[in-house]
């Protein structure tokens, strides 16, 4: 497009430098024509000398006049042929020059819609580039959106699904507990039932030892068969009670004179006395369990109270 412009100036300023050159022939033309004039106005003034002067020298001032009128028309014609030749070519030069500037021009002008077409051409795409790179950034923003909702329900997800594993985790944990203390229940009611077998079988011995020690002798023969009879209880009881120690049964200490213990100890009764403190453990009614720690059944005990004051 710049090129075609500097073109166009180009062609302009030729045109120009000829219309310059042909103003300035015309220029001398005018001064031919001025001296012709002038040598006009000199042959009137020798034609009137002529009249003035006699005849004898019209003749000869005739031919000369006559010669110098020849002399003039010859050099006008040469002139005139001249001019008119060297005119005429360059007006046709510079009508020919005139003719390609305008064809230029008009080749310029042509090329110079075709580039304003394509440049509208080129701005409308850039302006639908536009419209797309700004729907795409919309796009691309929406979609970035999407995916930041989407990163936000998935840690919400992921949140709540470490909560539900979580909870899993402690319902299995509390499924393995209750298993175990339903198992250590169902050990605990069976212990009971040893235990009172266990009880049942020292009381047992408890009463053949007092009855081996009011026999007389007389009876000797039929105590030694008892004694042994004793020993073969006692020693099932002792088994017995190794069997429920190594179960996690053990008896709950509670002798006379031991400070009584509310989270172990059962008090069935009271009675005063001045020999031990009060909540002191005067006597052990039934003997008490604890099974892996818990108490399985408290011990029933008495316990001794202030005496009341006279």
């Amino acid at each position: 497009m710049s090129d075609l412009k500097e073109e166009i100036v180009g062609l302009l300023k030729n045109l120009k430098v000829k219309e310059e050159k042909v103003a300035e022939e015309s220029r001398k033309l005018r001064r031919i024509k001025k001296k012709l004039n002038e040598l006009m106005v000199e042959l009137r003034k020798k034609k009137r000398e002529l009249r003035e002067m006699g005849e004898e020298r019209r003749e000869n001032i005739e031919e000369e006049v006559k010669r110098l009128r020849e002399a003039c028309e010859e050099c006008e014609e040469e002139l005139r042929a001249a001019l008119k030749e060297d005119i005429i070519e360059r007006a046709e030069e510079a009508e020919k020059q005139a003719r390609e500037a305008e064809e230029r021009a008009e080749e310029v002008e042509r090329r110079a819609e075709e580039a304003e077409k394509r440049a509208e051409e080129a701005e409308k795409k850039v302006h639908a580039a536009s419209e797309i790179a700004l729907e795409a950034k919309r796009r691309a923003e929406e979609a970035e959106k999407r995916a930041e909702e989407a990163e936000k329900r998935a840690q919400e997800y992921l949140r709540r699904l470490r909560y539900l594993q979580a909870d899993i985790e402690n319902l299995k944990k509390r499924a393995e507990r209750e298993k175990r203390e339903f198992a250590d229940f169902v050990l605990g009611e069976f212990a009971l039932k040893l235990v009172d077998i266990a009880e049942s079988l020292e009381k047992a011995v408890q009463h053949a030892s007092l009855r081996s020690a009011t026999q007389t002798q007389s009876a000797a023969e039929g105590g030694r068969r008892e004694d042994a009879l004793m020993r073969g209880v006692e020693m099932t009881l002792s088994r017995l009670k190794e069997v429920l120690r190594s179960e996690g049964i053990e008896e709950i200490p509670a002798e006379r004179g031991k400070p009584f213990d509310p989270f172990r100890h059962e008090v069935v009764a009271s009675e005063e006395s001045d020999a031990y403190e009060e909540g002191t453990i005067l006597e052990v009614l039934r003997k008490g369990y604890t099974f892996k720690g818990k108490v399985l059944r408290p011990a029933l005990v008495k316990t001794a109270k202030k005496s009341k004051v006279k």
